[in-house]
């Protein structure tokens, strides 16, 4: 058995604290680490739900676009507006509409993410909006959001 000096064993608790400080800077390099990569799947999803509306918009046959697994965060908004400017399609012929689940809070022509979710969006564009404006193209979209849409034929 080795016997540590006076000098020694004062060193042991600086060892301890330095390895203690260590661990804690490691654990927030990963706790950064993960919180980035939470911050890219709202990132992803975004870019995700605007893609597919932006497919529907191209090709308005009244074929359904189903967008999965995309996750919000709470207070996220949607509003036709946003879609709008994505696609080139007059506002006012935008409808958004979302299920009647606890999570997703239509008010109006918003809706409103109530709590971090990870759902389904579904869109379906057709050749039949007699009411948009001259700069844009004179389609209807509907954006449904966790409800499923029927095509139309």
């Amino acid at each position: 058995m080795t016997f540590l000096g006076k000098k020694g064993q004062m060193f042991i608790g600086y060892k301890f604290i330095i390895g203690a400080i260590m661990a804690l800077f490691m654990l927030m390099i990963i706790i950064s680490g993960i919180r980035q990569v939470e911050s890219i799947k709202y990132e992803v999803s975004a870019q995700r739900i605007y893609e597919g509306f932006k497919s529907a918009a191209k090709t308005p046959n009244g074929e359904v676009i189903e967008i999965d697994a995309l996750t919000f965060r709470k207070g996220t908004m949607f509003s036709p507006l946003e879609f709008s400017n994505k696609a080139h399609v007059d506002p006012g012929c935008i409808a958004l509409q979302a299920a009647n689940i606890g999570d997703l809070k239509q008010n109006g022509e918003t809706i409103e993410i109530m709590n971090d979710i990870t759902f389904t969006v579904y869109a379906q564009c057709s050749l039949d909006c007699g009411s948009a404006a001259e700069q844009y193209d004179p389609i209807f979209c509907i954006v449904s959001f966790g409800k499923r849409l029927e095509p139309t034929s």
